[in-house]
């Protein structure tokens, strides 16, 4: 009943019914009682069945076409300022017979992107993500269509609206609509520039690989250093033939943050002047507090959850901090910041620098899509987030949405690393590679009903 409840009021406040019935008397003030009618079971019609192909399939139709949520925005936001100007102005030509025959409003702008949007779009793949088990399914698809049924009789009774309002009344609502529609369009191409603006930041700042760098190397996408020090960037290793530093004194030191609201380990790693925050939680002044006056270079998650990423943007806003995150995990990741987006898109061998040491991105699928752990080799730590804890594999709500493939991150990923490797978890106490690697059989045999096997 909970995920029903939030299902259904999140997308009734996305899609707004109510606030779509003057832009429909604005559309259809031309049009017939009956015409009107029809177009309204038509719009709801074609919401529903956007809504319901992207919550099948979104992922894989934006993957296929290379497109991101940031473009899907713009492209949204641009078709309803068009519209928006119609409204405005009034001032749109005249169709002809023929044209208004063909004409169908209820597919495009009633059905996407006024209701079906990027906005209602983004919100479904992201509850799509949160369903594990046959309830919370039938949770979603029932919140969905009580949904599609609010709006079909906010439209089918938008006539009614009309006789109260009278011709000079549509008129001006017609014109507020139209400001209202153009504030939101314009609001979806901001969100869609400041992305693609973080993008082009934090991605392809252009900076030179250094030359020492092999060419395999080079010709892989890394990350950069974000030290705010202007140093040189710092790329990931090639297979096999790890990048190594010229050797430093080790001032570097790792802390566990301990706070009251914490439901998950924050780990702080730097020396008495910076620190990179890992997985920051739900508490934002207890991870800050921690930091003290040291400056904060990067936020990093090492997954989307919300229990690890919610005070993600507050910490990183202290110091103008760029947040990273796996960009499969992105739909995870907009359930704790709807608004927000993640600067970094993280990748297998990218390299964060902090004080004297470097830390490695490792991706290791299972527990979600984008989990990612961090190895520092210099300190013989590795950052395991719910990859791995103690006592194995960690599930999500009680199930592994990949039992499998977190099994086989941990085999391939992490298992090779050292075995005096330290493993620093996302929950509960640290353990070794070869603690983990003495287990790692028994975890196998109890498949996806593990329980702590200690």
């Amino acid at each position: 009943m909970k995920f029903f409840s939030e299902v259904f009021v999140t997308l009734f406040v996305i899609i707004d019914p109510v606030g779509t019935v003057p832009v429909f008397l604005g559309l259809t003030r031309d049009r017939s009682g009956r015409d009107r009618n029809r177009l309204a079971w038509q719009a709801t019609v074609v919401a529903f069945a956007v809504i319901v192909v992207f919550a099948l399939f979104g992922r894989t139709i934006l993957d296929y076409l290379g497109v991101g949520l940031a473009a899907l925005e713009g492209a949204g936001g641009l078709l309803l300022l068009l519209v928006a100007l119609e409204l405005l102005t009034g001032q749109a030509a005249e169709p002809t017979q023929a044209e208004l025959e063909r004409a169908n409003v209820a597919f495009v702008p009633l059905g996407t992107p006024l209701l079906a949007g990027p906005g209602a779009i983004v919100a479904i793949m992201l509850f799509v993500q949160r369903v594990h088990g046959a309830g919370d399914g039938f949770a979603l698809a029932a919140g969905m269509v009580a949904v599609a049924l609010s709006v079909w009789v906010a439209l089918r009774f938008a006539p009614v609206v009309h006789r109260v309002l009278t011709d000079n009344g549509v008129e001006l609502v017609t014109r507020i609509a139209g400001l209202l529609l153009a504030a939101i369009a314009v609001q979806l191409v901001a969100n869609s520039a400041i992305a693609f603006a973080h993008s082009a930041l934090f991605e392809s700042s252009g900076v030179q690989i250094p030359a020492t760098v092999p060419a395999d190397v080079q010709r892989r996408h890394f990350l950069n250093t974000f030290t705010g020090h202007n140093r040189a960037p710092v790329v990931g290793r090639s297979a096999g033939q790890p990048y190594r530093k010229e050797a430093l004194p080790m001032t570097t030191r790792i802390e566990k943050v301990s706070a009251p609201a914490a439901e998950a380990n924050v780990w702080i790693i730097g020396d008495d002047e910076e620190v990179i925050v890992i997985d920051p939680g739900r508490d934002p002044h207890g991870v800050l507090d921690a930091v003290g006056d040291r400056e904060v270079l990067a936020v990093i998650c090492t997954h989307g959850h919300a229990d690890h990423v919610a005070a993600a943007v507050a910490v990183a806003e202290r110091d103008d901090a760029p947040v990273a995150l796996h960009p499969k995990d992105r739909m995870l990741w907009r359930d704790a910041h709807p608004a927000d987006d993640a600067d970094i898109e993280m990748e297998d061998g990218g390299i964060f620098e902090v004080a004297d040491t470097s830390v490695e991105v490792i991706h290791a699928p299972g527990h979600t899509d984008g989990s990612v752990c961090l190895y520092c080799e210099d300190l013989g730590v590795v950052f395991t987030g719910h990859v791995l804890t103690g006592s194995g594999p960690v599930p999500h709500d009680g199930e592994f949405p990949d039992f499998a493939g977190q099994l086989t991150a941990i085999g391939e990923h992490l298992l090779t690393l050292p075995s005096d490797t330290r493993v620093l978890p996302g929950q509960g106490q640290e353990t070794t590679i070869a603690a983990a690697e003495a287990k790692f059989d028994s975890w196998v045999s109890a498949g996806p009903a593990l329980a702590d096997p200690d």
